[in-house]
């Protein structure tokens, strides 16, 4: 699988790379619970991304319920509410996050993958195409087991949308380390 791929993810996209000031802006919705962000977040998102295709349902990735809890809110939540507006797409909570595998931030790549795996279920009916929505896509790692989840639970097609794609090429960032001293990897735009 090319570095760009998500496993189980036919499509994603994403708006923005994740540099200049979008790590501020989405350290400020995250961290600093300025909820009010996400409207605006979510019309550059639309504006730059296509709407998923007649019959798809945007599905927030969930937060585990501690972390939830503590932050008040999930951003990937607030971003698909705002989406589903502009694009008259439904919107279906049909995944749950377990509790107890780590934090994703400051992760490196295996790290990342390991604590996700399993962390995703089905909660309630899964449409038959159903579109992630998330603020930050890093490896995929995220994406790749909540898609994983949905195929298991009866969808038939997953995509993906993303405020923001972290360049696996950044300089501080741990991801891709490997890829990045082999010369073998390349940032991601768009699949």
């Amino acid at each position: 699988m090319c570095p760009e791929c998500i496993a189980g993810v036919a499509t994603a996209r994403q708006a923005l790379m994740y540099d200049g000031r979008v790590p501020a802006v989405v350290g400020a919705l995250k961290d600093s619970g300025r909820r009010s962000l996400a409207a605006p977040l979510a019309s550059v998102m639309a504006s730059i991304l296509p709407p998923p295709p007649t019959g798809a349902a945007l599905v927030p990735v969930p937060l585990a319920p501690r972390r939830e809890a503590d932050r008040g809110f999930n951003q990937a939540a607030l971003l698909a509410r705002e989406l589903c507006l502009q694009w008259g797409t439904p919107l279906a909570h049909a995944l749950g996050r377990s509790d107890g595998h780590g934090a994703q931030r400051g992760s490196a790549g295996a790290a990342r993958r390991a604590q996700v795996q399993g962390a995703f279920h089905v909660v309630g009916d899964v449409p038959l195409h159903c579109v992630l929505v998330d603020d930050v896509v890093t490896t995929g790692s995220t994406l790749s087991s909540a898609a994983r989840a949905l195929r298991a639970g009866g969808c038939a097609r997953v995509g993906a949308v993303a405020l923001a794609r972290v360049a696996l090429r950044a300089p501080g960032t741990r991801v891709g380390i490997r890829q990045i001293q082999s010369g073998g990897m390349r940032t991601w735009n768009s699949m």
